[in-house]
């Protein structure tokens, strides 16, 4: 059993939707770097099937919200590790007066056991949401991260995450394979008019519970090459995270055919695409 874990605390970065109810045709949502001081309408029921990754805020992040979508994969023979997490929200700190709204960041494990983490600003993003094509999502202006996912309506879905940062010197793919479970949320399956809130006032939509992954990433001199496991969710709020979740844990794991999800909800565990507990 390979297991991958990680720890929520006070200002950990989550996600969000707003959608039409079925969206065939391209819909672009274009986020200047500029703060939004208005009402951010948020969006915890789902409107339609195969919609758990889009952008759960409108029309922008404020100050009390925010949106977000997370990758990692895991080499189970040697440990390594690499996680994604792309963010939309303001600046954490307000006297950082050039900290962006849009971020990446990027930490892990080398196979010799160093951890490594990175936090890349971006100036501009593109949201493209399709229930029949996907969704793709790209940072861009200083350094260009993106990451683009088949459509959830369809088995087996695959997700790309691309890095090019000569900023910090970051560049390669991160690609993801669903294998086992199907899209889901804390309190069910994927469908229309579905609760997404985990608890109240954060939301959690779990697109890829289980992949096969492809990682092909340099980090300076250093290279990450591998076939292993992987996962995908993304999670948001309408108000500040600490005022719902002080600490949590979570993890997830590969085991034999079940794919393991443990936090501080109750056991999800599934097989063969179906909830099983």
């Amino acid at each position: 059993m390979h297991f991958l874990e990680r720890f929520w605390m006070l200002g950990a970065s989550l996600s969000a939707c707003c959608s039409a109810a079925h969206v065939t045709q391209d819909r672009l949502i274009s986020l200047s770097n500029e703060e939004y001081d208005g009402t951010t309408k948020v969006e915890f029921v789902t409107k339609a099937l195969g919609q758990a990754d889009f952008f759960k805020l409108d029309p922008a992040p404020n100050a009390t919200t925010f949106d977000s979508w997370y990758f990692d994969a895991m080499n189970p023979l040697t440990n390594e590790t690499i996680i994604f997490n792309f963010e939309v929200q303001f600046p954490t700190d307000s006297a950082n007066v050039s900290q962006s709204l849009y971020r990446v960041t990027l930490y892990g494990s080398f196979a010799n056991g160093t951890a490594y983490s990175y936090e890349v600003e971006a100036e501009n993003v593109n949201i493209t949401e399709n229930d029949e094509n996907g969704t793709r999502v790209a940072y861009f202006g200083r350094n260009d991260f993106s990451w683009s996912g088949t459509s959830l309506l369809k088995p087996r879905p695959v997700y790309t995450v691309t890095v090019n940062s000569t900023e910090v010197g970051i560049s390669g793919t991160l690609i993801l394979q669903g294998s086992l479970a199907a899209p889901h949320y804390s309190c069910g399956i994927d469908a229309a008019g579905v609760e997404q809130q985990t608890v109240p006032g954060v939301g959690w939509a779990n697109a890829i519970p289980d992949a096969n992954a492809t990682v092909s990433i340099h980090i300076h001199d250093t290279a990450i090459s591998f076939e292993g496991y992987g996962y995908h969710d993304k999670t948001w709020v309408d108000r500040p995270f600490e005022t719902s979740v002080q600490a949590a844990f979570w993890g997830h794991a590969r085991v034999g055919p079940y794919a393991v999800m443990d936090k501080y909800s109750p056991l999800a565990v599934f097989k063969t695409g179906r909830i099983t507990h």
